[in-house]
């Protein structure tokens, strides 16, 4: 289990990372990392799975238990297809939470958004910042049931406007999103045509887009496409700023609507970078074919982007690596043993990218 805490003025940050690059996850590790959330008391904001579907439906009866056993109060769960590059039956489990400094201080309030019953998303109000994380959004049930993946991303747009602005957020308070598409090489020109179509009914003027992963990935409830949308709104939003890449052009220069990374300024600094893989500065795919050579790109391209805030991998709290074949997991793995003092803290999974020549992937969390 890696722990990274961030101090802020009446909180503490936590980041809690379960991955099997040293052993495989065993239940008693769960129970572990439950018991520490207790212990400590975590109010957790979000939390995701990542494994086989068949092994994640198992896991979503165990957490109800362990939960039970140890008198924790549920939190909102993202249960994601992600195989294990060592298949083993969980790839990892990402978390992250608060632990108030002063129990009964208010300056921090925690408040979890439910959908019959079911923790679908957590509301953090500080001081003068509030911060909105929605989890597994889905289309509505009758377009998920037809075969039009139009149909059905339009259709999860149209729950993200409604449940963004049902609970005091303005779409343009979107900094972070992430698309999981159960077959990502099929539906990813659609999507990208969707996601246009929610941007041009959404905002009279775009100044900037937000930072975001589209890979593979499909939930225990088959859905095509599932989003988690984080957002942020503040009495001073300058506290978002748009990161641009010194080793690779905009997105949006081959027509895709997002940034490299967004970096927020309210307290600490924290930096959300987007789904990088080996694109260049032309925007083509470098290194087609050899894999050790596009892990070797993304890095460059990740440590650009983390030193133009003066950070670098140590700083990192959370990542997620996906990986088209498991064999190039041992040269990640060898990859952050150069780079990094210590490993960082990251779950591996297999997953397509949104190109087919694209072998490796990884977004990041870093904060300072």
């Amino acid at each position: 289990m890696q722990i990274k805490q961030i101090e802020y003025d009446k909180y503490y940050k936590i980041y809690i990372t379960l991955n099997n690059i040293t052993k495989e996850i065993s239940d008693d590790d769960v129970k572990e990392m439950y018991q520490y959330i207790k212990n400590n008391k975590i109010s957790v904001i979000y939390e995701n799975y990542y494994g086989d579907i068949e092994i994640l439906t198992t896991y979503k009866e165990k957490r109800k238990n362990i939960l039970e056993e140890q008198s924790l109060k549920d939190f909102p769960v993202l249960y994601l297809q992600g195989s294990s590059c060592k298949q083993h039956q969980l790839a990892g489990i990402s978390l992250m939470g608060v632990i108030k400094k002063d129990l009964f201080c208010n300056y921090i309030k925690v408040e979890y958004i439910e959908n019959q019953n079911v923790k679908v998303g957590t509301v953090i109000k500080y001081e003068k910042t509030e911060e909105l994380y929605l989890m597994s959004i889905v289309g509505d049930e009758d377009c998920r049931k037809r075969k039009s993946f139009k149909e059905e991303m339009d259709s999860l747009y149209k729950n993200m406007v409604y449940l963004i602005e049902q609970h005091g957020f303005s779409q343009r308070d979107i900094y972070r999103t992430y698309f999981y598409l159960k077959d990502l090489l099929i539906d990813y020109a659609e999507f990208n045509n969707s996601r246009e179509k929610y941007f041009r009914e959404n905002f009279k003027e775009i100044t900037w887009y937000p930072a975001s992963t589209c890979i593979m990935g499909n939930s225990i409830y088959h859905d095509r496409a599932v989003s988690n949308i984080w957002a942020i709104k503040s009495e001073n939003m300058d506290i978002v700023e748009v990161m641009h890449s010194g080793r690779q052009c905009e997105a949006l220069d081959y027509k895709k609507l997002f940034s490299r990374g967004v970096l927020l300024t309210n307290m600490n600094k924290r930096c959300y970078i987007s789904g990088t893989a080996s694109i260049g500065e032309t925007g083509d795919t470098l290194f087609i074919d050899d894999y050790k050579k596009q892990i070797d790109q993304t890095f460059e391209c990740v440590q650009n982007l983390l030193r133009s805030k003066e950070m670098d991998f140590d700083k990192i709290v959370s990542c997620h690596a996906y990986l088209k074949k498991k064999e190039f997991e041992s040269y990640f793995i060898e990859k952050m043993e150069i780079v990094s003092a210590q490993f960082f803290p990251v779950v591996c999974v297999i997953a397509d990218v949104c190109r087919d020549d694209l072998l490796f992937e990884m977004d990041i969390v870093a904060e300072n």
